[in-house]
């Protein structure tokens, strides 16, 4: 019952993921009564063929435990307005902790300019910049760098957010004046 991609982790370590791609819709897992079991979906946009297009549902829609269905269980969204300052955006900071979480820094602009983000070395998730949502970052993509229009700057301080739902230890992100693509 997930739509597209999970994460899935039992009191605060991820244990798998699930992704569509691959079909993959089940995880076995271990655990104790009383352990914590989350599950951060995310919606890789649409279906823009075949019949799945007319009936597609995105996000958590059902889970079972040893064939019995799981009821009265909570969902929330992430609020990106306010990450990285409030827990109750849904998704904890995260600075060298496993697992997904939210990266925020800052950065120093003398002149503002269209750039563009290197995102090579890290892993899936999205960046926002002073508030803007500048799309997302995935490893597996041709693109490795993010368009960063100049009007979204400021000259002085700016602030960078990055969520990272498959952490890489990478944290450093710089900004390029080409995009970059993989070559294969």
């Amino acid at each position: 019952g997930v739509q597209d991609y999970a994460v899935v982790m039992l009191d605060g370590k991820v244990i798998g993921t699930l992704d569509r791609r691959y079909q993959q819709d089940t995880l076995n897992i271990e655990a104790k009564a009383g352990a914590s079991l989350e599950i951060l979906v995310e919606n890789n946009g649409r279906i823009n063929f075949s019949r799945a297009l007319l009936g597609e549902k995105k996000g958590f829609t059902s889970a079972s435990i040893g064939g019995t269905v799981l009821k009265n269980w909570s969902m929330r969204g992430v609020d990106t307005d306010r990450v990285g300052m409030d827990p109750q955006a849904g998704l904890a900071s995260r600075h060298d902790a496993p697992g997904p979480g939210w990266f925020t820094g800052s950065f120093v602009v003398a002149e503002r300019g269209d750039t563009f983000l290197d995102m090579r070395g890290w892993g899936k998730g999205a960046v926002w910049v002073n508030g803007h949502n500048l799309g997302r970052f995935w490893h597996i993509g041709a693109q490795q760098s993010l368009y960063l229009p100049g009007v979204w700057l400021k000259e002085g301080w700016n602030e960078i957010r990055v969520l990272e739902l498959e952490p890489t230890g990478h944290l450093t992100i710089a900004g390029v004046k080409d995009p970059l693509y993989e070559k294969g």
